[in-house]
């Protein structure tokens, strides 16, 4: 039987990914739109199982709004170069734990109020571009982003702020000053 040669697939809205997504040994890029998965679903073990065999997989497009936390799944995916988790808030304690185990990840995108607990991310040497989108800030004073050597070879950082905000951000020090500090 000749091996499938699909490279891309885009699910769009999905409950679960399909088990004979196994099968697809070449497949480098998934993308989804939104799981519907609740918290605690996407917290068991075998959530994604799927994704587990997917050992060529290079870019993984995960937008999942029910989920506060990347899924502990993503974790064994130690080839995922591009994890954007779209407009899943990343706000919940440990939520980005699992990506510290992704050494060649280079873009990550997510939604949060901001990064002061940046130790999950320390270890990802390989980053060159960040995403930040942003609803509000618990603090006004806290900097949006502290400095680790994730920042290190930074080469793109993106930060939008919600239009629906309740307090402007004030840029140059709660943004610049820390990236300028840590690059």
């Amino acid at each position: 039987a000749r091996s499938p040669t699909l490279l891309e697939l885009d699910l769009e809205f999905v409950d679960w990914l399909p088990p004979a997504l196994a099968g697809l040994a070449r497949l480098t890029r998934l993308d989804f739109a939104s799981i519907n998965a609740s918290e605690e679903e996407a917290a068991s073990d075998d959530f994604l199982q799927e994704l587990r065999g997917l050992r060529a997989l290079r870019c993984l497009g995960l937008e999942c709004e029910a989920l506060a936390r990347v899924p502990p799944v993503l974790g064994a995916l130690t080839t995922l170069t591009h994890v954007d988790m779209g407009y899943s808030r990343m706000c919940a304690p440990g939520a980005l734990d699992p990506l510290a185990s992704l050494p060649r990840l280079e873009l990550l995108e997510f939604v949060a109020d901001g990064l002061r607990r940046p130790s999950a991310l320390a270890g990802l040497t390989s980053l060159r571009e960040l995403k930040l989108r942003c609803d509000a800030f618990g603090s006004a004073d806290a900097p949006i982003v502290e400095s680790g050597p994730y920042l290190a070879g930074l080469r793109v950082f993106t930060f939008s702020l919600s239009a629906a905000s309740p307090n402007p951000v004030d840029v140059p020090r709660r943004v610049v000053e820390p990236l300028r500090a840590a690059t």
